[in-house]
């Protein structure tokens, strides 16, 4: 009787090469691992951007501050944290300033004990309508307002910037587009800045476009409306009248 070969053959061990290499690395796994060879850690991740209206840093009041006060030279926006702040950007020689600023200073009465702070900075960007320096800004808008004393702790008054749209925007500015840009896409808090019409264009989630962009921040330091040149009192007070009602 014939019987196939293989019965006959003794069974195969691993191969020679398979026996070392699994010898092999078990011996790496088991020998410390050299640090200096690994790659390094990937960098920390950038900065979160700025979350908050309060967490900007302080900016310049639009006149030096007396001897007396020396700490009146920078608006510390930190220090108005929980209030509502009223931002726009202010031009002296606009047809827009004397509605804007009698309307702007009288809410600032009205509202201030409330938790309302209005703040203006003066800009030249948009038809070369604030040429002045700091006192000529400042006398001018008092004129206009209609009163010999525009600023008070209600209604203060920023230094002078270059830009508030754009690439070159102030820091403010950046911030105050920015959040009006998420608010408008991630709720329907800024339903106040919807009625835009060709005079008004108050358009939530935008830089300004001319002189008196209006953004309203809540109390969380975030942009809830935003309106265009027009002074339209009603909107605008409902606005920060239902801000106001919110708590942080």
């Amino acid at each position: 009787m014939l019987y196939a070969r293989s019965h006959l053959l003794p069974a195969k061990s691993p191969p020679a090469a398979a026996s070392a290499a699994a010898a092999v690395t078990e011996a790496a796994a088991a020998r410390p691992q050299n640090k200096s060879l690994l790659p390094p850690p990937p960098p920390p991740p950038p900065p979160h951007p700025v979350a908050s209206f309060f967490n900007l840093p302080p900016v310049p009041a639009l006149l030096p501050a007396p001897k007396s006060n020396p700490e009146a030279a920078t608006i510390d926006l930190s220090a108005l944290r929980g209030r509502v702040i009223l931002a726009f950007n202010s031009a002296s020689q606009c047809g827009f300033t004397r509605d804007n600023l009698r309307g702007l200073s009288a809410l600032a009465q009205r509202l201030g004990p409330r938790g309302l702070t209005v703040l203006g900075f003066p800009c030249d960007a948009f038809g070369g309508q604030e040429p002045g320096g700091p006192f000529e800004i400042a006398a001018e808008l008092a004129k206009v307002r209609g009163g010999p004393e525009l600023a008070s702790q209600y209604f203060l008054l920023a230094g002078k910037v270059a830009a508030v749209s754009g690439a070159d925007a102030h820091p403010v500015f950046k911030f105050l587009a920015s959040s009006s840009s998420a608010s408008a896409s991630g709720s329907s808090s800024s339903s106040s800045s919807s009625s835009s019409s060709s005079s008004n264009p108050s358009s939530a989630g935008s830089a300004p476009t001319w002189n008196f962009f209006k953004y309203v921040v809540g109390r969380d330091g975030k942009v809830v409306a935003s309106f265009g040149s027009e002074y339209r009192e009603a909107e605008v007070e409902a606005a920060v009248v239902e801000a106001l009602k919110k708590t942080v």
